[in-house]
Formats: C-alpha cells, structure tokens, sequence
C-alpha cells in the first residue's frame, strides 16, 4: 500500500547506463502523474510532482493526523542529525531522506489498481474490454515470427484449470503480457521464446532465442528489525499502551460507521528513509531503506513460515514476545542489490509453477550494505529526540550469536537469517537497445525478434528501482498505453 515512485536517478540510469530511450525520471514523471489522484491535494502539490486527476488514490500519512505522528517526527529530526535528512515529500524530486510514508489508500481501504482502473471508473462496462475469471493463459501463440494470440484455459481450481478444454483468444493488432516478473517469463518461456539451451532440456519446441528471458532476477530484502522499547518513564501513551483497547475499540466503531478514524486510515509501515550507502556508485541511487512502524510489530510464526518461509524456531528474533511493551519496529531494507536470479521451467507443463532462484546474498555487498542499514537505525535510535524515547539497550540479541551484538561480524551472521523478500520481483524481461542481446524487449516495450508481442510490467525493468514497485508498475502501464496510442493514433485526438 505504499506510494513510493522510487529515486528519480533510478530511472536517468535506465535512459543513460541502460540504452532505454525514452525512460529518463523527465519522460516517465507525466505518465506517474497521469494515474495519480491524490487527495487533499493543494495547488502548491500539484505544480510539478503530484496530479489529482488520475484514477489511483493517494493519501498521506499527516492527512490523518494519526496518533502516531509523534514518533515518526522524532524518527526524521533524529534522522536529520545522524545525516539523513528530513523529507516532506520523497516522490517529490528528491528521494534521500526521512519521511512520513504516502500510501495507495481511500477511506481506510486499499486503493487497489483493480478497484480504481477497471471497477470504480466503469471500465469493466466498457465495449472494447472483456474480462475472463478463473482463466490462465498457458501460451502465446506465435506464427512465425508472429504473435497472432493466446491460448486460454478456463475452470475453477488447478486440477479443473489442467483438465479444462483450451481456447484461443486472437489478436486484432497486438498481444500485451503483463503478468508480472514471474509469470511474464515463465509464459514466454512457455511460448517457446528464451533461452535455446533451456528450452531443448525441458522439451519446448523454440520459436524464437531469447537469452535474457527469466535472467536478471531482481528482489528487495528487508529485515523486521531491529526493534527498541519505549523507555519506562515514557510508557502509558494510551494509544500504544495495553490499555488502549477502548481507544482502539472506538477508533474500529467509527471507521465502520463514517469511513474515518486516523487508526485505519494507514498501513503498519508508516515512516520511510532512504539513503546511498556508499559502497556502490552514487548513479546507482538510493541503495538503502528503512520501513518505519511506530510501534512493535507482533509477528506471527505460523504466518512467518507459510508466507516467508522463516522458522521462528531457528531465529528467536522471530517469535512472538508476550513481554514487549511500547516501542518501534524498525525494518532494514536492501534497495539496489546486485545479486541477481533467474526464473526457469520445470518441464513443459504450463500447470507445473516455475522454479524460481533468487539468489539472494550471492553478492557479498548485499550483505554489507544490510549490515550498514541496521547500524545506521541505531545511530539513529541513539540520537535525540528518538533517544529520549526509545532505550538503545532494549535490542534483543540472538544468543546463539557468539559475537559482539554491536559488532558488524554478529550482524552478518543475524541478518541472513532474518531476511525475507517485500515480494518486489523485477528485471525477468529486461528492456534495453536493440544491440544489447540480453534485452528481452527494446524501448517501446516490443519483444525482440517477435511481431505485435509487448510487454508492460515489471519484468521490463533493466535494473530495481529503490522502492516499492507498485507506483512504477502502474507507470510502466501508462507509458505503454501512451506508445500505443501515439502509434495507432496518428494524429488524431487521443483520448483518456
């Protein structure tokens, strides 16, 4: 649900170190503020970075006033003096700094991109769109070097999606993948486009060699701490406290009956910072995070292992503490990794899922640059304001850690087994020049080798932007519906 467009240098670098014409932070900003509706815009909002003519909603977190405000501003002045400085507005020009998180969120409810471009605004009545549940493409089929539509099944569960007759869908003009940076590969790979290598071994007849599809495998790391108490003289906040029951009780009443109440009115993660660790070139951008939640963050280890794949037995950071009190859960996060992975076929099946190999800490920078986020949240902690209110030495180690727990070496040895995925997937279908053979498409998002294929997802993105990849995915979408206007429209008026 955050609202985070990424560091503008993210997006030269694609123009300039990447070949991708067209897609410097100048080009795409008209087409971020084309989707974007946000509320209680002022006129000094939307001057240049912000639009509220779109259709996705965006709040901001002071727009509530909630509760929580206080400890977010000593988070940025706390900041501000460790050399993080304090941003009003991190999708406003300049990313680096300490700030209060936007977020995708209307009336307390997610602003989804289902419910704000195809329901709330009437699309699905549209005449030209039909939209087919419970379906799974399972190939793009392609007559000679040309894509001329998809093949279809229809049905319910799994089983009843592989026993289900298959349809064909043509295509009048083009056909668009955008299933993301898993299935957009794993559905080219299925349509014989990628690799001849790999395709040879699982039995898919080629249709086009396509090196760079299900290569460069890009994802976002992230830690749930550390976290730090409340110093006891600052307890009984009577919104943090166990005593806040009928506080919450009351805020849970109004949010149901009038669609308001600042406790509904934003996500966990409610603070954010961005920062260059210095180990990797400044045109790289922002290559460190922090997710700010203003409270502790209980975690539950059954929905640890199911959704992340930690056992909280092996960590025990991990588990649920029945003794926390009042504090705030800080979240380390890697935004510019260089590890990258690759998404494979199983075998030819188009119901057997993907073998997908992230390749997490294959670099070892990775690991430093996590290592530099999490003692850099406690240089932070340790600065006042933030220092007034939160005990430094409330940091839980993990005992079976023998190291130092201030030391750089217990921190490399704790942050692997903390590290979970923000579920951030990019780069599986990477755009660049038509000279760069491992670009699966060329700047206008068109598959190389093949006609009337495009893409439009996050798979096109030839390096992972530092942030959220929500915001820019809508923009990937929006930018390509622009191309292919201007291509079909031949000067004629273009309508939204």
């Amino acid at each position: 649900m955050l609202y985070v467009r990424g560091d503008p240098q993210n997006y030269d670098s694609w123009a300039e170190e990447n070949g991708c014409e067209g897609w410097s932070y100048k080009e795409v900003l008209p087409h971020f503020l084309k989707s974007e509706k946000l509320l209680h815009a002022t006129a000094e909002d939307t001057k240049e970075f912000h639009s509220k003519d779109g259709e996705l909603s965006v709040t901001r977190l002071e727009d509530s006033s909630p509760a929580t405000l206080p400890r977010l501003k000593d988070w940025m002045d706390s900041s501000t003096k460790c050399g993080v400085p304090a941003n009003e507005d991190y999708n406003a020009g300049s990313q680096t700094g300490a700030g209060l998180a936007q977020f995708t969120i209307e009336q307390g409810v997610r602003a989804d991109s289902a419910t704000c471009f195809l329901y709330r605004n009437g699309a699905l009545k549209r005449a030209n769109l039909s939209v087919l549940n419970h379906a799974q493409v399972t190939q793009v089929v392609v007559q000679g070097k040309t894509a001329i539509g998809v093949c279809v099944a229809q049905g319910g569960t799994p089983d009843q999606l592989r026993k289900a007759k298959r349809i064909m869908i043509h295509a009048r003009k083009e056909v668009i993948l955008s299933a993301g940076a898993v299935a957009t590969p794993w559905l080219l790979l299925l349509s014989g486009i990628g690799p001849e290598e790999h395709l040879r071994k699982v039995g898919v007849p080629l249709v086009h060699h396509s090196p760079g599809v299900g290569q460069n495998l890009q994802d976002h790391l992230m830690t749930i701490g550390p976290a730090f108490a409340v110093k006891a003289e600052k307890l009984g906040d009577p919104h943090f406290s166990e005593g806040c029951k009928m506080y919450m009780m009351k805020q849970l009443a109004t949010f149901y009956t009038s669609g308001s109440g600042s406790l509904f009115h934003a996500g966990w993660v409610q603070g954010l910072g961005f920062w260059r660790s210095g180990l990797q070139p400044a045109s790289v951008g922002n290559d460190i995070g922090v997710h700010v939640i203003p409270f502790h963050a209980p975690l539950a280890p059954e929905q640890l292992k199911t959704n992340m794949g930690l056992d909280a037995e092996s960590c025990p950071l991990l588990g649920d503490d029945p003794n926390r009190t009042e504090g705030m859960t800080f979240a380390a996060s890697l935004l510019k990794p260089q590890s990258v992975g690759t998404i494979e076929l199983q075998s030819s099946d188009p119901f057997e899922y993907p073998k997908i190999d992230p390749n997490y800490f294959a670099e070892e920078i990775d690991l430093k640059m996590m290592v530099q986020a999490w003692q850099k949240i406690r240089e932070i902690v340790q600065e006042r304001p933030l220092a007034d209110r939160l005990d430094p030495e409330s940091e839980k180690k993990d005992e079976a850690i023998l190291e130092e727990m201030a030391s750089d070496e217990y921190l490399e040895k704790l942050i692997p087994k903390l590290a979970l995925t923000i579920y951030h997937p990019v780069g599986t279908a990477k755009m660049g020049p038509s000279t760069d053979e491992m670009a699966v498409v060329t700047p206008d998002l068109k598959v190389q080798g093949i006609d009337n294929l495009r893409v439009a997802d996050a798979s096109i993105m030839p390096t992972i932007v530092s942030g959220n990849t929500n915001a820019p995915s809508i923009m990937i979408g929006e930018k390509c519906a622009a191309m292919i206007q201007e291509e079909n429209c031949k000067g004629n008026a273009v309508t939204k």
